[in-house]
């Protein structure tokens, strides 16, 4: 493919998902798909009903200029079937998620179904399947053998998980995306280098629409983006693990993942259930001790140092990892601090 081809399928996607999302609210009133704020104050606290829609506008753009992308780039047939199993299993996510912002579906069904339709997928496609685990300063790969199923149901499981929780402020999850869109245009598998690109314009236009409040990616989009980049990131490893060790995936997806193992340890130990809802996210605590303004940069700051980091310094990447970890550890007690501090000095007023 062209460089002045694949431009102007960018620009075609950027175009389609512009249109979407001028329509955002129109679109989300006919799938009835409005997230509304909580007028008791609770979790929703955005001012206006604002569409779900941000997922299905990626969706609708990448169902058709991803796909004629795929199509131009003329694959081989192991590669056309490759991508039919991403495609199809990002769009089975998507679906609960639709499922989930249009009725709420219990955590535990969620979870189940996610479980089955990824245990499905890995079994029936072996480049989905994380046979090894190939980190640079180890020197040597550890085969996981029969366990690299579960592992790789696990981690996409877990990370659509982790990615949802997420979705709590506007730019946030989208701007992830972008991060992880950049760094995978280095070391993706060729034939999705385009997708990527055409991937890319596409989340700067949700990431603008949902910073002006005009609509949110809802369930549907942060378990298919999680789906997407996530599949991106295993299929893209196994074809060449040599090119993208496994320290630079657990870079990408690691803020996101360790904020999600910390909400739910601790709402065990509370006696809660692991997947209740509540406003002590990592967001959270930043956006109160900051205001968004900061705190989104700062957010995204977390997961893009340590990559440009690894970038420069490849030889150091198990020392930028324990360096991510403790950035997080420092920024969420800080703000947590920070954030105490002003609800204090605001009862006190």
């Amino acid at each position: 493919m062209t460089s002045i081809l694949l431009m102007v399928l960018v620009v075609a996607a950027m175009m389609s998902s512009g249109i979407l999302s001028a329509n955002a609210w129109r679109l989300g009133t006919s799938l009835q798909v409005i997230d509304y704020p909580d007028i008791t104050g609770g979790r929703k606290r955005h001012t206006n009903p604002t569409p779900l829609v941000g997922g299905i506008a990626f969706l609708m753009s990448m169902s058709l200029w991803g796909f004629l992308s795929v199509w131009l780039s003329n694959p081989v047939r192991s590669q056309g079937e490759d991508l039919i199993a991403i495609s199809a299993l990002m769009i089975v996510f998507a679906l609960i998620g639709f499922i989930d912002d249009r009725q709420e579906l219990s955590p535990k069904i969620r979870l189940v179904i996610l479980l089955a339709a990824t245990a499905f997928a890995v079994n029936n496609q072996p480049t989905l399947t994380v046979q090894f685990l190939h980190f640079e300063f180890f020197g040597k790969a550890t085969i996981l053998g029969n366990w690299g199923g579960i592992f790789t149901v696990l981690a996409l499981v877990g990370l659509a998980n982790a990615v949802n929780m997420a979705d709590g402020k506007n730019g946030l999850v989208i701007g992830m995306c972008l991060v992880w869109n950049t760094v995978l245009l280095f070391f993706a598998a060729p034939i999705l280098v385009p997708v990527l690109f055409i991937s890319f314009g596409i989340l700067l236009v949700l990431f603008y629409s949902n910073l002006r409040n005009r609509l949110f990616l809802g369930d549907t989009g942060s378990f298919a983006l999680a789906a997407f980049f996530g599949l991106i990131a295993i299929y893209s490893y196994t074809q060449n693990f040599v090119r993208l060790p496994a320290e630079v995936i657990v870079l990408m997806f690691m803020i996101p993942v360790l904020d999600c193992l910390r909400l739910m340890v601790l709402r065990v130990m509370r006696g809660q259930s692991p997947f209740s809802a509540g406003r002590d996210h990592l967001h959270h605590h930043i956006a109160a001790a900051t205001g968004w303004g900061i705190g989104l940069p700062l957010y995204l700051s977390l997961i893009a140092v340590p990559l440009g980091l690894r970038f420069v310094l490849p030889g150091a990447s198990f020392a930028i990892i324990l360096l991510q970890i403790g950035a997080y550890v420092t920024v969420l007690a800080i703000c947590s601090y920070r954030a105490r501090l002003r609800l204090s000095g605001q009862a006190a007023l």
